[in-house]
C-alpha cells in the first residue's frame, strides 16, 4: 500500500500535524534536489533547518519555521511528507514543501491530516 511514516522524532508540544503525498514518487536524485530547494536558502523556502538522510529518499528534519519562529520537524520521504509544528500553521510548511516539490518533480497533492 505504499510507504508509511514511522516517526522516530521527540514531540513537539501542542503539535499540529499535517501529511501529504506527491502525485508521483520521486526519484533519489529529485529527492536531493528537494532537500536543497527546501533547506538551501531559508528565505526563500522559510524553513531552515539541517536534514537527516535516512536513505536515498528518506530525511528527518527538525529545524524552525521562519514565518513564524517556531520550531518544527519534518518527515521527507519520496512519496510524501508529514510536517508538525508546536505554534502557527502547519499549512504554511506543507506550502513551503508543495511549491519545493513542483519545482522539481511533477506536484503534490494534500491528504488530510489533523490540524
Amino acid at each position: 500500500m505504499g510507504e508509511t511514516f514511522t516517526t522516530h522524532c521527540p514531540p513537539l508540544p501542542n503539535c499540529r500535524w499535517i501529511a501529504g503525498r506527491f502525485a508521483e514518487p520521486l526519484s533519489p536524485a529529485a529527492f536531493g534536489q528537494l532537500l536543497d530547494v527546501l533547506f538551501g536558502d531559508w528565505r526563500l523556502s522559510g524553513l531552515w533547518g539541517k536534514s537527516t538522510r535516512l536513505g536515498p529518499t528518506k530525511a528527518h528534519v527538525y529545524g524552525v519555521d521562519t514565518r513564524s519562529w517556531q520550531p518544527c520537524m519534518l518527515e521527507l520521504t519520496g512519496t510524501g511528507y508529514l510536517a508538525g509544528v508546536s505554534e502557527g500553521d502547519p499549512e504554511e510548511i506543507a506550502r513551503a514543501v508543495e511549491e519545493a516539490a513542483r519545482s522539481v518533480a511533477s506536484g503534490a497533492a494534500r491528504l488530510e491530516g489533523e490540524r
